[in-house]
């Protein structure tokens, strides 16, 4: 094993903030929610290696410069974050090395209405085709 990380982004137009918030009341429900996204994804990235969180980042941008799905366009919000882990295509299957994390993503429920400028309809992770809200590139490998 080398001491190197493999640096991949995730890119998604589901809230996925990590507000730090664990605990719900009344007053904090949408805070907690955004956790509870954000839980959700490093539970799945968690399902075949630790990833090492680098740099979370939320932005409004024009959806052209983005691999999202054929059915989201125009000016939305955008969470992204860089993740590193120490095992060469952890995530690859034959050729595609994102093929095992669209596997694990596939069809996870999450909690809507926070601060999407999209609609999300179902309320899921949906990782390819034309409705697809999530996604994985490389960064640095």
């Amino acid at each position: 094993m080398d001491n190197q990380l493999y640096l991949y982004q995730c890119c998604t137009l589901i809230d996925i903030t990590p507000t730090g918030v664990v605990t719900y009341t009344h007053e904090n429900s949408k805070k907690r929610n955004q956790q509870r996204n954000w839980e959700t994804v490093i539970q799945i990235l968690s399902l075949r290696t630790q990833p090492q969180i680098i740099s979370t980042h939320r932005e409004t941008q024009d959806l052209t410069k983005f691999q999202f799905g054929i059915t989201h366009s125009g000016k939305h919000t955008v969470w992204s974050f860089i993740f590193g882990v120490e095992y060469k295509d952890v995530y690859r299957q034959e050729a595609d090395p994102f093929c095992l994390l669209r596997n694990d993503f596939k069809y996870i429920p999450v909690i809507t209405k926070l601060d999407e400028t999209i609609e999300i309809d179902p309320p899921m992770f949906i990782p390819s085709g034309p409705m697809n809200n999530i996604y994985f590139k490389s960064v640095r490998n």
